[in-house]
């Protein structure tokens, strides 16, 4: 759920949000999961009080279990012995993927902080 359907977005931020789909769960080993207790945090625009998102709540369960599919996907190699030019390709790809997106990350980042 991106932003409250029922109210409409009242700032540039609010409108690129609801553009995004955003994940209301953790990303651990590839894969999209609920939290382990299935908790919920409400995200809150801190200069309205509105909630403009919900996300999953990770707990240590949670975080030894990112760890472990970390640590996991090291050793299995694939990106540990990717030789350093493929490896820094990829890097580029997620920057240029990034930069491609850079008003709406900072209309996004200034919401969730407060600044309209």
């Amino acid at each position: 759920m991106a932003i409250d359907q029922e109210r409409a977005p009242r700032t540039r931020a609010e409108r690129v949000l609801g553009t995004l789909d955003v994940p209301g769960e953790l990303l651990i080993g590839g894969e999209w999961t609920p939290a382990a207790d299935g908790a919920r945090l409400p995200v809150t625009d801190p200069s309205t009080g509105r909630q403009i998102s919900v996300v999953a709540g990770a707990a240590e369960a949670d975080i030894d279990a990112a760890v472990a599919a970390g640590r996991a996907a090291f050793e299995e190699g694939s990106w540990s012995l990717m030789p350093p030019a493929t490896r820094a390709r990829a890097l580029h790809t997620f920057a240029d993927a990034i930069e491609a997106r850079i008003e709406d990350l900072y209309q996004v980042e200034t919401l969730c902080n407060g600044r309209p």
